[in-house]
């Protein structure tokens, strides 16, 4: 229980919390700097990223010996990215170029061709892969930075959050980010238990999908939930 409390103990389904609280945490530093400079912020966070890859430098674990499986000194600069991008939102159009979308395109459809061992035809090309390329998890490889930015960069000017916005998807998306935190820890619950279950009576693909089903109606429940209750506070204020 203090392991937790400290976010030293490292679980797995659950061992991203203590990224994500590191990461609140940081962000109040990231934005007195941000607001001066986004790019001298980028700039720290960049430094700190490459002299944690080059120390080999790790948060420990405890009570089990070990380090976090998520690397807060090399992740915070995957959130400083996302800032970087929200602060400079202005310059968004003018950092669109044929060439780069493309190339992004690209990136994005081989990183995807490999992680799925060439659609299923090519057994073992991601570990083939994974022996020559820096895609290390725990320290946030220099690959996975980059298949970020592509698929980032796709996605954004690909316009297709925009043709999104007229699905009936997208009320239901919105609100589960909306309420991201509490609808992961439950996520990560229900993740734990379904795999209990798939290794003791319910190995079956249809009950899989049924235990998917009504596990995503129960995360958008709660989501409901959470934002009534949010909607409640906010008329009585």
């Amino acid at each position: 229980m203090i392991g937790i409390l400290m976010l030293t103990h490292q679980i797995g389904y659950f061992n991203i919390l203590p990224l994500y609280v590191a990461l609140m945490l940081l962000t109040p530093a990231l934005f007195v700097v941000g607001l001066q400079s986004p790019w001298k912020m980028l700039g720290l966070s960049a430094a700190l990223y490459a002299a944690t890859r080059a120390l080999g430098v790790n948060v420990p674990s405890w009570p089990d010996e070990g380090f976090w499986y998520f690397n807060p000194l090399a992740w915070q600069l995957l959130f400083a990215l996302g800032m970087f991008c929200g602060f400079t939102a202005a310059q968004r159009e003018a950092a669109l170029g044929r060439l780069i979308y493309w190339l992004a395109h690209l990136f994005t459809l081989i990183a995807a061709f490999i992680v799925s061992n060439g659609l299923g035809l090519i057994p073992g090309l991601v570990d083939a892969a994974g022996e020559y390329l820096d895609w290390d998890k725990t320290q946030l490889g220099a690959v996975r930075i980059v298949d970020f930015l592509a698929l980032a960069y796709v996605i954004y000017f690909s316009g297709v959050t925009m043709r999104l916005r007229d699905t009936c998807l997208y009320p239901a998306a919105s609100l589960l980010g909306r309420h991201a935190l509490p609808v992961y820890c439950l996520g990560s619950v229900l993740s734990a238990v379904g795999q209990i279950l798939n290794e003791t009576w319910m190995a079956s693909p249809f009950l899989d999908v049924l235990f998917v089903a009504l596990g995503l109606k129960g995360l958008h429940s709660v989501a409901e939930m959470l934002e009534r209750r949010s909607d409640t506070r906010l008329a009585l204020a």
